[in-house]
């Protein structure tokens, strides 16, 4: 009798086991391709950087980035101080 509850025990915590290992497989499978989409996304920014070299900053801005600052305010201005813009703006529409 306690042979048999011992294989039953074993046979559920394989079914467990299984079932976990294929959740996990499944898990591993979505991180790849969404690795493999990154990846993608990073050698297209390259190629997009390598391509604006020694180019001025009119040149490189696409037809989209002109749609959105038709005015170009936003168009000279670093990293750190669009950010500060952003977040400006975002206190403001808080506020109202």
């Amino acid at each position: 009798k306690n042979k048999y509850a011992l294989q039953q025990k074993l046979v559920v915590d394989l079914e467990v086991t299984e079932a976990k290992l294929t959740e996990v497989t499944q898990e591993r499978d979505t991180l790849l391709a969404t690795v493999q989409g990154l990846e993608d996304r990073v050698c297209v920014l390259e190629d997009k950087l390598k391509e604006s070299e020694g180019r001025g900053v009119e040149d490189i801005v696409t037809e989209e980035e002109r749609a959105v600052d038709r005015a170009g305010v936003y168009a000279g201005l670093s990293r750190a101080m669009l950010v500060s813009k952003i977040f400006e703006l975002n206190d403001t529409m808080l506020e109202t």
